[in-house]
């Protein structure tokens, strides 16, 4: 090991293949963890790469939705309003761990942010406090406009990004139809 890692353990067994779960860590502190291979004639492998990792007590971010005005597919104007959600309970669905990788339910420190912007590198947006709903000018008057938005908790987890779309200008489905004039 070089100056940079002390090492703190030994031998371990992981609970289940390839995991281990490291209980003695303390919040917000950074941890990194080495690993090497011993076969039973006491052969080591060579160490693998660092994985470093922060414990938190909200170690997962806000998961959430967008729409514009209710989910309709058109608008004829540029101002709409934005339909907000987001939550930052614990859900194994959206997060894909399995129930015993998960933190406490009542470890969630709840939405406290969100970042909105017409473009999807969020230049020039700045974060505001969480609201359900929005009153939001697109970024065009005619043609698919996006609406991009995060999430953000007390701890400043973030969330992924949302994204809804919406017709702006003329309904794109109807076409008008020009019938010939005929006179008697």
């Amino acid at each position: 090991m070089d100056t940079f890692y002390n090492l703190i353990g030994g031998q371990i067994t992981p609970t289940l293949a390839g995991v281990f779960t490291d209980t003695a860590v303390i919040n917000g502190h950074m941890y990194c963890y080495v690993l090497a291979a011993v076969d039973n004639a006491g052969r080591r492998s060579t160490t693998s790469a660092p994985t470093c990792a922060m414990p938190n007590t909200d170690p997962i971010a806000p998961h959430g939705s967008v729409m514009i005005n209710g989910g309709t597919t058109f608008t004829n104007i540029p101002d709409v309003t934005l339909n907000l959600w987001a939550s930052d309970a614990i859900d194994p669905a959206v997060q894909g761990f399995g129930p015993q990788y998960l933190p406490p339910a009542d470890s969630a420190t709840g939405v406290t942010e969100m970042l909105i912007s017409n473009k999807p590198d969020f230049s020039g947006a700045s974060w505001e406090a969480y609201a359900t709903s929005k009153p939001w000018t697109l970024g065009q008057t005619y043609g698919l406009a996006s609406v991009y938005v995060r999430y953000r908790d007390t701890l400043n987890n973030e969330s992924d990004t949302y994204v809804a779309t919406i017709w702006v200008g003329r309904n794109p489905f109807i076409s008008p139809i020009y019938l010939p004039v005929i006179r008697r």
